[in-house]
């Protein structure tokens, strides 16, 4: 499975969810970031694709996201889409004993 589309549902969620609570439409959301169509907005939210690094500081502003939060949740993503690529239980241990041993 390749990195980009590996670990979406985290973001998905948390973007679908966020919007809801903001009380924005897809569209309003489009509009606003401006796009032509709602469809971008919905790709997100299922996965499908990621907002562009240079659209992510609208979002959080428009969504009223704390940005410690946001970007805890893109390196969630990123985190899950990395295990992916470690498929094997040894190399899962040696990759989180590794890890352990930068931050310790």
């Amino acid at each position: 499975m390749p990195l980009k589309n590996a670990g979406r549902g985290i973001l998905a969620s948390y973007l679908k969810h966020k919007r809801i609570l903001a009380g924005l439409s897809q569209g309003e959301v489009a509009k606003t970031l401006g796009y032509s169509s709602a469809q971008f907005i919905s790709n997100w939210e299922r996965g499908i694709s990621s907002p562009p690094s240079n659209i992510i500081p609208q979002v959080a502003d428009l969504y009223r996201l704390s940005v410690d939060e946001f970007v805890l949740v893109l390196l969630k993503e990123q985190e899950a889409a990395l295990w992916l690529l470690f498929d094997e239980p040894k190399l899962k241990a040696k990759a989180r004993r590794a890890a352990r041993a930068r931050v310790g």
